[in-house]
């Protein structure tokens, strides 16, 4: 509650960009614990998801999915250069997977 007080006091046009370590080692740590979601109307979003026992994620919606595109990226701490995450760009597609229109 007192973060999205301290949010909603920042001026217009102030956007945060945090680096990967902070999105992982800070952000994703406090959203496990409190179980918070903020909502935004930026372009860039960021989604945390665990690594189930398959492989693959299931990233489907009933709108469409969200398929990978390029590399994984590693994110490590600064401190002791371990890997504390993965970093990876989604593009989403909408319909089923058999025609699959490609959105922005």
């Amino acid at each position: 509650m007192a973060l999205q007080k301290a949010l909603n006091s920042l001026p217009l046009g102030v956007r945060f960009h945090p680096t990967d370590e902070e999105l992982v080692g800070h952000c994703l740590k406090h959203m496990l614990l409190a179980f918070s979601m903020m909502k935004s109307d930026d372009q860039e979003w960021f989604f945390f998801s665990p690594k189930g026992t398959r492989k693959r994620c299931d990233r489907k919606t009933k709108a469409g999915f969200w398929k990978p595109n390029g590399k994984d990226r590693q994110v490590k701490s600064r401190g002791t250069n371990d890997v504390i995450g993965t970093k990876k760009t989604l593009v989403f597609y909408e319909g089923c997977s058999s025609y699959p229109e490609r959105t922005n």
